[in-house]
C-alpha cells in the first residue's frame, strides 16, 4: 500500500508540473463522469505560444506564471521550462 501511495504521489508532482490534472474516480461506475468531464475540458482549452526575451541557452530552469484578467477563469499550465542548451 505505501508504494501506491507514494506512486500516487508522484503522479500528482508531475501532474502540477506539467500543467496537467490527476483524476481518481473512486469506483469504475465513476468512470462515465470522469470522462465526460475530461471532454469537456477539452472543448475549452486554448493553446498559447511565446517567445522569451531571454534567449540564453544555457539549459537553465524559467518559470512561467500565466493569468487571466477574469477571476472565473481557471488556469492550468506547466510552471515552467528548461531552457535549451547550444
Amino acid at each position: 500500500l505505501r508504494v501506491l501511495d507514494e506512486s500516487e504521489q508522484n503522479l500528482a508532482q508531475l501532474t502540477a508540473a506539467t500543467g496537467g490534472r490527476l483524476y481518481r474516480p473512486a469506483s469504475f461506475a465513476a468512470l462515465d463522469a470522469t470522462y465526460t468531464e475530461v471532454a469537456d475540458e477539452l472543448r475549452h482549452q486554448y493553446a498559447l505560444y511565446y517567445t522569451p526575451l531571454d534567449k540564453t541557452r544555457d539549459g537553465r530552469f524559467r518559470r512561467v506564471r500565466i493569468e487571466t484578467a477574469d477571476p472565473s477563469l481557471k488556469v492550468s499550465a506547466r510552471i515552467g521550462y528548461y531552457a535549451p542548451r547550444r
